[in-house]
């Protein structure tokens, strides 16, 4: 399977891990049914964690992805409980997060880009305890 969605024990986190060769359309559509399943079980509000670091992605792909969790029932628009991070490259993550603010039809997202899962976990952690 190319992704793998968990979330961690006692925390409002869910890490979806995508991994090549992904299928954009159908394993995002299941990777966000499966968050949203799990985010249903939060008190307020969570974090899903999108992990990119062991896929080969271009910015065209990353796109199609946004699109496909955006229409996907549980995704980010339909479903303002869960904040998105994303981990990925630095100049990739640059271009990404600059283009979903950028754009109206994605809600002018803002969507925050790390480059290691360990900086991204740390963030919502933060962002929890305040």
């Amino acid at each position: 399977m190319p992704f793998q969605v968990t979330r961690l024990d006692n925390e409002p986190i869910v890490i979806a891990t995508l991994a090549d060769p992904i299928d954009w359309a159908h394993d995002i559509k299941q990777s966000t049914a499966q968050v949203a399943a799990l985010a249903a079980e939060f008190e307020g509000q969570g974090f899903r964690i999108t992990d990119l670091t062991q896929a080969t992605v271009t910015f065209s792909e990353l796109m199609m992805g946004l699109a496909a969790v955006l229409r996907s029932e549980g995704g980010w628009l339909s479903n303002p409980q869960i904040r998105p991070l994303v981990v990925t490259t630095q100049e990739l993550g640059r271009e990404f997060q600059k283009f979903a603010a950028e754009q109206e039809q994605y809600g002018k997202l803002q969507i925050e880009v790390f480059s290691t899962l360990e900086e991204a976990l740390g963030y919502a952690r933060t962002q929890c305890a305040e």
